[in-house]
């Protein structure tokens, strides 16, 4: 009887590594548009909880120095912005490339735009909120609306007492009651 020794295949065959990246470049090709809604809809949550955020540190800012704090929504076919600051309605502006001025004696205290690029949009019932620096009140209340390209909207609905809460008016977002 003779015995054959066998040569042990050390490596991947030119065969295999296609086969591999053929697999590999389908799956990303499913994943990817998958992808990006996750991306659109995280972008969107951590714009409205930096919104709610923003009333709060509006409002307690206002109750902190003594004056009132005003917080201003600008929407314009470029993009959209907020600002904080103090001083009368309209002394300050900003653009959605996120640049603020203020007229004295109004100053700024925070800005944030949302343009094409970032995919967001920000719209409001209220052209300015004002937060009493007594009792941290708001007036008039407002309702903040964030979307996305693909429709869907979070509400960022400010009380009278300066409370934020954040309800789904459109889209498949968890996490949120409907509004």
């Amino acid at each position: 009887m003779t015995f054959t020794r066998r040569r042990c295949q050390r490596g991947i065959t030119l065969v295999e590594s296609a086969m591999v990246l053929g697999i590999v470049a389908v799956m990303v090709g499913v994943g990817a548009p998958s992808f990006d809604q996750v991306r659109a809809t995280r972008l969107l949550d951590v714009a409205a909880a930096q919104l709610r955020t923003d009333v709060q540190l509006a409002r307690s800012t206002a109750v902190a120095i003594g004056q009132t704090v005003r917080l201003q929504v600008q929407s314009e076919a470029a993009g959209s912005c907020y600002l904080l600051h103090t001083g009368p309605a309209g002394s300050c502006s900003c653009t959605p490339a996120g640049t603020a001025s203020c007229a004295d004696p109004a100053q700024l205290l925070r800005t944030a735009a949302y343009g094409p690029a970032q995919g967001l949009a920000l719209k409001a019932n209220v052209g300015s909120m004002a937060f009493e620096p007594i009792q941290g009140t708001v007036t008039p209340t407002g309702t903040l609306t964030m979307s996305t390209r693909r429709g869907d909207q979070l509400k960022v609905v400010v009380n009278v007492m300066g409370r934020a809460r954040s309800c789904k008016a459109a889209g498949d977002l968890h996490g949120y009651p409907a509004c």
